[in-house]
C-alpha cells in the first residue's frame, strides 16, 4: 500500500485511513483472514459516524469488505470488478473503489494495474486541489 500511494505521488500524511472492520480476523491457522459479514456489520456504525465527522469528498474503499461496509451504511449498486478506478456518487460522497493491496488481490488485478488505479486517483485528488486553489485564490 505504501509503495502504491507513494509511487502515485500521494503523500501518506495527506490521506486519512481507517478500516471497515476494526478487529483483525484470523483464520484457523492464525493468519489474517477476510472479515465475515457479521464482523463488517458490527463495525459499520463506527464507520458511518467517522464519515459523518470527517466528511471527506472522496471515499476510497480498498476491497470487497470495504465496499460491503459502505453498502450497509447506504445502498451502493456497484461490484468491485466493474467499479474499480471509477468515481461513483454515493450518499453525498464520491467513491473510488480499489482492490485491497494484499497479495490475493493480484490474482484479479496485477500490481501494474493497481499502480495505474492509484495514479488515476492521484490525478483526481490533484484536480480537486487545483479547483480549490482556483476558488480560493491560493497559490502553491
Amino acid at each position: 500500500f505504501e509503495w502504491l500511494i507513494s509511487n502515485a505521488g500521494i503523500k501518506r500524511e495527506d490521506v486519512f485511513i481507517t478500516n471497515a472492520v476494526l478487529c483483525n480476523p484470523r483464520g484457523q491457522s492464525g493468519n489474517n483472514d477476510s472479515p465475515n459479514a457479521s464482523e463488517i456489520r458490527n463495525c459499520s456504525g463506527h464507520l458511518e459516524e467517522l464519515l459523518d465527522i470527517i466528511r471527506p469528498k472522496y471515499v476510497v474503499p480498498l476491497g470487497k469488505a470495504a465496499l460491503t461496509a459502505l453498502r450497509i451504511i447506504h445502498p451502493l449498486e456497484i461490484e468491485l470488478r466493474e467499479g474499480v478506478g471509477q468515481l461513483i456518487p454515493w450518499n453525498g460522497f464520491q467513491v473510488y473503489p480499489l482492490y485491497h493491496p494484499g497479495p490475493r488481490a493480484f490474482i484479479w488485478r496485477t500490481k501494474i494495474q493497481q499502480s495505474r488505479d492509484y495514479e488515476t486517483l492521484a490525478g483526481v485528488l490533484e484536480s480537486e486541489l487545483q479547483r480549490r486553489d482556483y476558488e480560493t485564490g491560493r497559490v502553491r
